[in-house]
């Protein structure tokens, strides 16, 4: 859900002086008490955090792709939360809205800014490209609810690569000898479950739910995230993936979520070729494959 086409175009009167404002208050500052940075087809993002407390519950997803600091990276995230910057949506001019918990995702694109708020997760996401800056502000990073731990930034990143030629999709990928194999299709549709029964089974898995595309020669896909998410009863047919979980302690209903080490890690490697696109279906009949048209396949993306 977004705003209302009338209350769309009045906050896009404002965002890029929002923005602005939090490039002077974010680089004129020395607050940022813990940096890292990742790569993701060689774009190096330094990722600056105001709390060294906070990093744990983002950075565990990147692990595989963390990099030393880059001299000049595409991009400089800034996280924060209301306990450390309660101050941040001074001069916001839709903070009212957020204020009343009204429950509607706001989201506006004005020229090279891209902003977001989310009230179920209470993440506030906004990308300045031309400035190669971004900001990652929750009402809490340590109350973030699984699902962002498990893929944090990703509007943030999916503005990032849409600004380089390269697409952030919904899909898994799992490696296999000199590429990959892409997996596509709908929640439910079995991706995760299959990356993660790869994965256990010793192939190199991109990841189980988005992964990044580009182009190197060939259509190419990049790991992102190095956790998996599966429902309780795929989690019964894989017991090797047990011992994995993070959040043990979920509530009802709620994903659980792995973070692949050891053999099964996510794999690391710069990209590898897409060699082809397989759509998983649950049919409860016999393992079977069958070809489909290339159009139906990249639909299939499109899609989910």
């Amino acid at each position: 859900h977004g705003p209302r086409l009338a209350e769309q175009a009045l906050m896009t009167g404002t965002i890029l002086d929002y923005a602005s404002s939090l490039y002077g208050r974010s680089v004129s500052t020395a607050r940022w008490t813990r940096a890292a940075s990742i790569s993701i087809f060689g774009q190096a993002i330094d990722l600056l955090f105001d709390s060294a407390g906070h990093a744990p519950f983002v950075m565990p997803a990147f692990r595989h792709i963390e990099r030393p600091r880059a001299e000049n990276p595409s991009l400089r995230v800034f996280l924060s939360d209301s306990r450390s910057d309660p101050t941040f949506l001074d001069g916001f001019p839709w903070r009212d809205e957020i204020d009343r918990g009204a429950g509607r995702i706001l989201m506006v694109n004005e020229g090279p800014c891209h902003m977001q708020y989310n009230p179920d997760s209470g993440v506030f996401s906004l990308v300045d490209t031309l400035a190669g800056c971004a900001w990652f502000h929750a009402d809490s990073i340590p109350g973030l609810p699984w699902y962002e731990r498990s893929a944090p930034m990703r509007t943030i990143l999916h503005w990032l690569c849409e600004s380089r030629g390269l697409t952030l999709v919904h899909a898994a990928a799992v490696a296999c000898g000199d590429g990959c194999l892409l997996l596509t299709g709908k929640g439910g549709s079995g991706k995760s479950t299959t990356a993660v029964a790869c994965a256990l089974s010793g192939l190199g898995c991109l990841g189980d739910d988005y992964v990044v595309l580009g182009k190197d020669g060939r259509t190419c896909a990049a790991s992102l995230y190095r956790s998996a998410k599966i429902n309780d009863d795929m989690l019964e047919r894989l017991p090797l993936a047990a011992g994995l979980v993070a959040n043990p302690g979920r509530v009802v209903g709620e994903k659980a979520v792995i973070f692949l080490d050891g053999p099964c890690r996510a794999d690391a490697c710069a990209s590898l070729p897409v060699k082809a696109i397989l759509a998983p279906k649950i049919t409860g009949g016999a393992p079977a494959v069958r070809r489909v048209p290339a159009l139906r396949a990249f639909a299939e993306i499109a899609s989910s």
